[in-house]
This record gives structure tokens, C-alpha cells and sequence, in this order.
């Protein structure tokens, strides 16, 4: 990703001015700043949640390109933001929810649709992250290191090469930190970079 002389506003309010970085392939990247630096607000410029001021000299290039497709997006980067389980209905199990994750939605309308080769990378992904006791548990239901684990698995569906996450750690169990940590060092072997 390029970022050349960004600028972002909010209902009117700038929240980051004038930004600019490359972030490049084969590096992992950890971003800090205090609470409302703008931390998240940079990682939803990535997953086009957020757009930037047009301006003459500014330019936002993912992948070498001004304009990607977002499914192509989708298969390239997992995300992982912190309002997500908020968007996850009452009525999602979490086997739905993972599932989900090749649709880009998060409902269960997708779990039935899905192939025998997304079946057997569902079944891989809630082994690795530990998640197989629970897996039939109603989503909002479970506790904050379970939905994180979850929608990590959610997240690596595609088998992403870059996983970007907004503060994976925060509000977690101490088994959800030791199994996050172990998972994304596991990832790091696998030359996945993490934002």
C-alpha cells in the first residue's frame, strides 16, 4: 500500500492529515499512537470503509492500483476491526459466522452454499483457534476472547496474505492471548504479513 499526502475527514472533523507511507510486501507493520490518534481510522482506509479527501497530489494505491476490486481485496487481506461482533446478529452460531467470511456478510445465509474444499478450511481454522467445544454456541453469547478467536477464523477463510488487525489484543482472557499469540507467530512462519 502507498500513501501519499492523505488527508481524512469525519463529519466534518480532520482525523489524519497529510499521511504518507509505503507499507511493503514481506514486512509486518505495527502501528502505535495513543487512543484517538487515528490508528483505526488508517486501517479502514485499507478495507475502503473510509476514503480519503481527492486532492491533487494525494494518492492511495493498494496492490500498485488506485482502483481494486473489493472481492479481490477480500481474498488478498483478512481484517479484523473491533466493532465487528457488533455488527454479527443475535441468531449467529459461530460455525455461521466463520462460514460468513466467504460472503463478506455476517449472517448464516451462506453456511449452506458452501463448498467441500471451504468446509474443510472452516474445520481447520476452528482446530487452530481452538474453537470446537463452542462452535455451535450462538455468537453474541460467548465471551470477548472467544468472539476475537472467532472472527480471526472468520478473517483467514481465503487464506489471506496479509491479515491487518485493529488492537487484537485489547479486552482478551488470558487463554485467547496465549492462543492469538500462538496463531499469529504460526501465521508470521507462513509469511503472512500483519498490520
Amino acid at each position: 500500500a502507498s500513501f501519499k499526502n492523505i488527508d481524512v475527514f469525519i463529519e466534518q472533523k480532520q482525523i489524519l492529515s497529510n499521511i504518507n507511507i509505503n507499507l511493503n510486501y514481506g514486512e509486518n507493520t505495527l502501528l502505535l499512537g495513543p487512543n484517538g490518534s487515528g490508528k483505526s481510522t488508517f486501517l479502514k482506509l485499507l478495507n475502503r470503509s473510509i476514503y480519503p479527501i481527492i486532492a491533487r497530489n494525494s494518492s492511495l494505491k493498494l496492490f500498485n492500483k488506485d482502483i481494486i476490486n473489493i472481492w479481490d481485496l477480500r481474498e488478498k487481506v483478512g481484517f479484523l476491526f473491533k466493532e465487528m461482533d457488533e455488527r454479527v446478529s443475535n441468531q449467529v452460531n459461530l460455525y455461521d459466522l466463520i462460514s460468513s467470511g466467504f460472503s463478506g456478510t455476517f449472517n448464516s445465509r451462506y453456511s449452506n452454499l458452501i463448498s467441500n474444499a471451504e468446509s474443510a478450511i472452516i474445520e481447520n481454522l476452528i482446530n487452530e483457534w481452538e474453537l470446537e467445544k463452542i462452535i455451535k454456541k450462538k455468537f453474541q453469547s460467548l465471551s470477548d476472547g472467544q468472539k476475537r478467536r472467532a472472527l480471526l477464523a472468520r478473517a483467514l477463510v481465503y487464506e489471506p496474505n496479509i491479515l491487518v488487525l485493529d488492537e487484537p489484543f485489547s479486552n482478551l482472557d488470558l487463554k485467547s492471548i496465549i492462543i492469538l499469540n500462538k496463531n499469529l507467530n504460526k501465521l508470521i512462519d507462513k509469511s503472512i504479513n500483519i498490520l
